[in-house]
């Protein structure tokens, strides 16, 4: 008999488990994506293993999710924020409006939550943030998004994930997931189960930082429902910032980032035969135009 699963969303129990997307797959056709991206992991600030990933990180998905959860509850979420996000993906607009803030925070915050979901054997993972999510259709309780323009397009486009726990009984931990969609770059800050204290001090240093840094993101949650946000078309987030950002020991402790600039030797090699067209090819073109903003 085949093993029963438990969706980690709605806690149904089924042995007819779906994979969900990290990212939506149907955003594919509207934007600009490259054929092949570096994939790096950093645990706790040890550089972990470089590889090379041939898929987007549209085409990427993680498995144990129930079929209604990823059909319905969490598609409507991505369905909701797909114009405005995709608008400020290829900078179309600057602006959420009031009316959109829950709603972009909440697509953001499932995006993340399911990358720490495809992490989990690595990572523990915030286990009543899922329900919590499914159920408010709002981000979880202690979880902060940060959204930017950057001032190249997609960086860490593959996504990344930072992590530190700091009590295995009891996780007091923290995960930063970031990745750049387009022009768009976006950071939340998720905390473990058990003491959202040490995501809350994250994302206060993260606030300094930033200020710092000439603020390249705004803060779009925890935000006033009735308050717009306005992303900076002047102060643009770099790769250097960006390692600032979305580490979690240099934030918590200070630590110097783990620079993750390397690239695997055969895909050097691979690079230095190809031409400037051959590099082109390489960008999938977007083959549908934007949807129209509300």
């Amino acid at each position: 008999m085949a093993k029963l699963s438990t969706c980690p969303f709605c806690g149904d129990e089924t042995k007819n488990m779906s994979a969900e997307h990290w990212l939506p797959q149907s955003w594919r056709k509207y934007l600009a994506l490259p054929e092949l991206y570096i994939h790096r992991t950093s645990v706790e600030g040890v550089r972990g293993e470089t590889t090379v990933e041939y898929r987007t990180p549209l085409d990427q998905k993680f498995g144990g999710i129930c079929g209604s959860c990823n059909s319905h509850d969490l598609r409507l979420m991505d369905v909701a924020a797909e114009a405005r996000t995709l608008n400020l993906a290829w900078k179309k607009t600057t602006e959420i409006p009031a009316t959109e803030v829950a709603v972009v925070a909440t697509a953001a915050t499932r995006a993340a939550l399911m990358l720490i979901w495809g992490h989990r054997e690595t990572y523990s993972y915030p286990k009543a943030a899922y329900p919590q999510l499914r159920d408010r259709r709002l981000p979880p309780d202690g979880v902060s998004v940060f959204m930017g323009f950057s001032d190249e397009p997609s960086i860490y486009a593959a996504g990344q994930h930072s992590a530190v726990e700091t009590d295995e009984e009891k996780p007091r931990g923290v995960h930063i997931l970031s990745w750049g969609l387009g022009w768009l770059f976006v950071v939340v800050v998720v905390p473990n189960d058990g003491d959202p204290s040490v995501a809350n001090q994250v994302t206060r240093r993260a606030q300094k930082v930033n200020q710092m840094f000439g603020q390249p993101l705004k803060q779009v949650w925890p935000k006033s429902r009735r308050k717009s946000v306005n992303l900076s078309t002047e102060n643009l987030l770099s790769r250097e910032y960006a390692l600032f950002l979305t580490q979690a020991r240099p934030l918590l402790l200070g630590d110097v980032p783990t620079v993750m600039e390397d690239r695997p030797a055969r895909l050097d090699e691979k690079m230095a035969k190809m031409t400037e067209a051959d590099i082109d090819r390489l960008v999938r073109q977007p083959t549908k135009a934007l949807p129209e903003l509300p």
